[in-house]
């Protein structure tokens, strides 16, 4: 197993340069000291999954561990921040897996320091009155347990470590530490690693391992491919598990290019007949047709789809590939930097020249970037998926905006579980995102055969899936809106037909209701260590969501004709969004104002929201609003036998059942959640004499009144109705979330509330 250590200074070109020698040299991983923070987000890499320690402030974090992309589906790994999480330390567990079962075989863990002096009078403070080493926070006897590899940038001198000097600074509690643990020093005896003028410098980039994994195979300064910074690249090595190099492989399968495919004339053909000679004996959806065979014809579907594209298409890989702006001509200025380098240390001369090719090389780093990202706004660099003018803005936008990280701590739950390996987060996720059913006594509701298939017309379903955005990720089956469009062009009466029977006959097909749950970080929390800190994008079969956005379409339109919802309800309905809801509230307020009243507001937040729709309440609701019969069926399919394949870190999880919830990420989720919460405002509205206002899961209980006292008490009795009308519907709120507000233009009575 590859490794590269390397201090970065702070900066984002050596930084960058760094990770690129990782992938000119197939390193699995790269543990950064110092490596570059950026004002508003942590640095990415297209060829790197970077983890970063969870404590501290962003400004204050100084050590990184990068993972290979292309290797996170041949290993587990599983960051120990329950053992380590300082900001100046970092682990990780490396876990080789039995390539036939895929089962955990042997774990490594990796451990990143960049030891100085914290506390008082240095860059990372605390409360102490006093300053002390980093690494003098950390509890080793937990974190140098079996097989482990200590490296890092220590800033200490000592003997120990240094046969070039006598004197000791700073080494007390790093001596201890290898003493009390036998670590074992893997530097190459007398081997620089920071170098000075003079060709002088010091050793303090240092590796350590423990004797339960013995010395390293390889340990070597890197003289190719240096970067800019004062300290060596050091590149090591382990033994492979059985002596077998684990080698970046293809990459996995993301999807295909359907665009190269339609831009060549004579393949595209070629496909399509292929698609013709498999259908020609493959009969249409009917009305003879059963729910076994509409399950049949959607694996058909896909499996022959599949099929046509990896024979025609170029396949789409997970792959670690360089940064878009790192060209030969960065490279030429770094060659020309490491020769000026190897010239220095022989000749022992003058450092002028090593010193221009240096700066020759930052500036030619800048230039790259600047150009590129010009080229990039001006439309220069082709980019297939982004034709327009304003999308291009939007991209960009979404480039200079912080991005949450991909991958997950040491995570707990609401009880104080800890979950350390992937195992238990799986656990601990489903627990949290897709709870139990507790309504298991609730009877099913009789659902009316009063028809709604007639409402799915052949340009309902067309437009349906022209609607849906090309870029949206798709699900296990891997097939795109992209290639369901192209099967449109193929097949538009199979599809058709196949669409509409779901409807005639209340079924949606089981491979279809089988999501690949991403899990990912909510924004702007404080830590991620909650597990309800994150939340699950349920990854659905794009041609199912074909049928779903069918759903939602007729639901919606049906709903505002006959004006079936409050009319307080914003979010997920045409026309009425955040913006809206904000001016209807700023409006009731102003009205009670201008009559000499009081307004204030209590705001709820539903608790769960999707995850926890219980179907049967749902059902009920949607026969109660007088929904069609057909309709109502197959929503009742589509949400029974729901299973979900978490991805968590790279490492896909097995399938696990879903009991309630509606999925995060289908189209027709959004108008299912505001019709299962619609009953909730005109039962309380008929009590207490308040204005309901929602957003999607938040809700707004107003009262007006004449005094401070009597809107209190409107509030409470509407608090109290809310939460009874909560517990008969299977509906709760969060209770941190709940915030009473209180509008006036007298500032003195704030003093009253208080």
């Amino acid at each position: 197993m590859l490794v590269i250590q390397h201090n970065c200074r702070k900066t984002y070109a050596i930084t960058i340069a760094a990770l690129e020698t990782g992938l000119k040299l197939n390193a699995a991983f790269i543990c950064l000291q110092e490596p570059y923070i950026g004002p508003n987000q942590h640095i990415s890499h297209p060829g790197y999954t970077l983890y970063w320690p969870e404590a501290g402030e962003h400004k204050n974090k100084r050590v990184t561990i990068a993972v290979r992309r292309d290797l996170i589906t041949q290993l587990i790994i599983e960051a120990r921040t329950d053992l380590i999480d300082h900001p100046y330390a970092l682990a990780i567990d490396i876990w080789d897996l039995q390539q036939d079962t895929r089962t955990r075989k042997r774990r490594t863990r990796l451990i990143n320091i960049y030891d100085n002096r914290i506390g008082l009078g240095t860059c990372y403070q605390s409360d102490a009155n006093r300053s002390w080493r980093a690494i003098e926070d950390i509890t080793w006897n937990t974190l140098l347990r079996g097989r482990a590899v200590l490296l890092g940038d220590f800033n200490a001198h000592s003997p120990a470590w240094n046969p070039l000097i006598s004197r000791r600074i700073d080494a007390g509690p790093l001596e201890q530490l290898i003493k009390d643990y036998n670590l074992i020093l893997n530097n190459e005896p007398g081997a620089i690693t920071r170098p000075g003028k003079d060709n002088r410098g010091s050793i303090i980039d240092l590796t350590f391992t423990t004797e339960e994994l013995g010395p390293l195979e390889l340990w070597a300064i890197e003289t190719e491919w240096p970067t800019p910074s004062d300290h060596e690249l050091i590149v090591l090595e382990w033994t492979d598990i059985d002596n077998i190099p684990i080698i970046p492989n293809k990459g996995e399968i993301t999807g295909w290019d359907i665009d190269k495919l339609k831009q060549d004339p004579e393949t595209y053909e070629k496909a399509k007949e292929k698609w013709r000679y498999l259908a020609l004996y493959r009969p249409i959806i009917d009305y003879n047709s059963q729910k076994e065979d509409l399950e049949s014809e959607a694996i058909w579907i896909e499996e022959s789809l599949t099929k046509i594209l990896n024979q025609f298409a170029k396949p789409l890989r997970i792959t670690a590939f360089s940064k878009r702006w790192w060209n030969s001509e960065i490279q030429e200025a770094r060659s020309h930097y490491a020769k000026a380098r190897r010239d220095f240390k022989l000749i022992c001369g003058d450092n002028t020249e090593v010193n221009r090719a240096r700066n020759d090389y930052y500036i030619t780093v800048r230039k790259a970037k600047r150009k590129c990202w010009q080229d990039f706004l001006q439309g220069v660099i082709e980019d297939d998926s982004i034709s327009l003018d304003n999308q291009r803005c939007w991209t960009a936008l979404k480039y200079t905006s912080p991005r949450a990280l991909s991958t997950t701590p040491t995570v707990k739950g609401n009880s104080g579980e800890v979950a350390i390996t992937l195992e238990q987060k799986e656990e601990l996720f489903l627990a949290s995102q897709f709870p139990k059913a507790h309504g298991n006594e609730l009877s099913e509701p009789i659902i009316p055969q009063d028809g709604g298939i007639e409402l799915i017309t052949d340009q309902v379903i067309q437009n349906a899936l022209l609607s849906q955005s090309i870029k949206k990720a798709p699900g296990l089956d891997r097939l795109n809106f992209k290639a369901i469009r192209l099967l449109w062009e193929w097949d538009q009466e199979r599809i058709i037909a196949l669409i509409r029977h779901c409807f005639r006959l209340g079924y949606q097909p089981n491979r279809w209701k089988i999501a690949k749950g991403i899990i990912i970080r909510k924004p702007n929390k404080s830590n991620y260590i909650l597990a309800k800190h994150y939340r699950t994008i349920s990854l659905l079969n794009c041609l199912g969501k074909v049928v779903e956005k069918v759903a939602a379409e007729i639901l919606s339109k049906r709903c505002e004709r006959l004006e079936l919802l409050h009319n307080g309800q914003f979010g997920s309905r045409k026309s009425r969004g955040a913006i809206d809801a904000i001016a209807k509230l700023i409006a009731t307020v102003e009205h009670a104002w201008k009559h000499k009243k009081i307004a204030g507001a209590l705001f709820l937040d539903v608790k769960g929201a999707y995850p926890n729709v219980i179907r049967q309440q749902l059902i009920k609701r949607l026969v109660e609003l007088g929904i069609p019969g057909d309709l109502i069926r197959w929503v009742n399919s589509f949400l029974t036998d729901r299973k979900v394949q978490l991805v968590i870190d790279g490492y896909t999880c097995p399938v696990r059942d879903i009991e309630i919830g509606v999925p995060q990420g289908s189209p027709i989720s959004p108008i299912l959640f505001i019709i299962y919460i619609s009953g909730f405002f005109d039962a309380i509205e008929a009590k207490i004499p308040i204005i309901s206002l929602s957003f999607a899961d938040d809700i707004g209980l107003i009262a007006i009144e004449s005094s401070i006292r009597e809107v209190t008490k409107t509030l409470e009795q509407a608090g109290e109705e809310a939460i009874n009308w909560g517990l008969q519907n299977s509906i709760s709120f969060e209770v941190d979330k709940t915030e009473a507000v209180l509008f006036t233009k007298k500032r003195k009575l704030a003093k009253e509330v208080s």
